[in-house]
């Protein structure tokens, strides 16, 4: 089965992209809601990467770019400068909540993965 034919990537697909908007729309309303906000994004990415069986190397994209994020982070934080150390320590707190929806995704395609009746992998 292709990967639109698929009711459950579709509506995946379609949770993303209004979650990534209103990720943008509360950047500009209240920053501090980017704490725990994208970890919705990064869930519904990571677990449509997950379903997809072609690329497996595809699936650590999203934890990989939350720990690079995570290492700018912490570098930034280690500056002698006021701005620059604020802005490492938002780093470090905004790739808390992308990891987390990450992992999320992959215990919850574990878990069905591994409780599949027909099975089917994906």
């Amino acid at each position: 089965m292709t990967f639109w034919k698929n009711r459950a990537n579709l509506i995946l697909l379609a949770v993303l992209l209004l979650s990534l908007a209103l990720c943008v729309g509360f950047w500009f309303w209240d920053i501090s809601w980017l704490l725990f906000l994208p970890a919705l994004p990064a869930f519904c990415l990571q677990l449509l990467l997950c379903r997809m069986d072609r690329r497996k190397l595809l699936r650590a994209v999203p934890l990989l770019l939350a720990a690079a994020m995570a290492v700018l982070g912490f570098y930034y934080a280690q500056q002698p400068g006021f701005g620059e150390s604020l802005f490492g320590v938002i780093l470090l707190l905004g790739a808390i909540s992308p990891a987390a929806g990450a992992v999320l995704a992959w215990a919850v395609w574990g878990f069905c993965r591994f409780y599949r009746r027909d099975g089917n992998s994906g």
